[in-house]
């Protein structure tokens, strides 16, 4: 069977290919898609607010100045992080990094993790809002 030819009933082949039966599925989903509620209707971020844009920064020239005279790509091999990453998360593209990303660029930086904390903390003064809680 060739792919330009699917059955009427589907997107499967016939029931005689038993190879490409194994390749496609045979039925296409209900309503054509994803309806809401669907796993992937509920993975969508919220947008960041100014607070955590302006963690982000602050975190990102953090790890800039700690870079000193180091190649971002040098600091990226360390820490096992693309250097496109790095470059994001430190202009600020990328201002929500995950933890390990963190701690393996604190890691590649030596840095530790209690340092970056602190110089990204919520101000004592709470003029920013409330800070995220795990």
């Amino acid at each position: 069977m060739r792919w330009g030819h699917l059955p009427a009933e589907g997107w499967g082949p016939s029931a005689t290919d038993d190879n490409a039966a194994r390749c496609v599925p045979r039925r296409r989903p209900a309503g054509g898609g994803l309806k809401t509620g669907s796993r992937l209707d509920a993975m969508v971020r919220t947008p960041l607010t100014p607070w955590e844009r302006e963690r982000g920064e602050r975190f990102g020239a953090l790890l800039r100045e700690a870079r000193g005279e180091r190649s971002m790509v040098e600091v990226a091999a360390v820490a096992g992080v693309s250097a496109e990453t790095l470059r994001k998360i430190e202009t600020g593209r990328a201002p929500t990094p995950s933890f390990f990303t963190i701690a393996a660029l604190a890691f590649a930086l030596d840095l530790s993790l209690d340092e970056l904390a602190s110089a990204c903390a919520l101000p004592a003064d709470g003029e920013h809002g409330e800070a995220l809680t795990a």
